[in-house]
């Protein structure tokens, strides 16, 4: 069976990293556009998607990493963020 630590803790420095930013600038965010009532989307979700993705494409080079907005799309391309 595969040794999935390394994997699991790639994705917790992920979280953390994101998790951190996120406070970091919790006063200091602008919506971006508005989902859905009561949904925006900020910029700092945005900036925070971007440093989970830079981090798990830095121990996974080979991983293919999909984003996408919505439930429905025409992809079978699982995503690993959705905003």
């Amino acid at each position: 069976m595969e040794d999935l630590r390394p994997t699991v803790a790639l994705a917790e420095q992920a979280t953390r990293i994101a998790g951190d930013y996120l406070l970091a600038h919790q006063d200091q965010t602008r919506i971006i556009m508005q989902k859905a009532p009561d949904d925006p989307l900020l910029d700092a979700d945005l900036e925070a998607q971007r440093l989970i993705l830079q981090t798990l494409q830095s121990g996974f080079p080979e991983l293919g990493v999909s984003v996408g907005r919505g439930r429905g799309s025409a992809s079978r391309r699982p995503r690993l963020l959705d905003h």
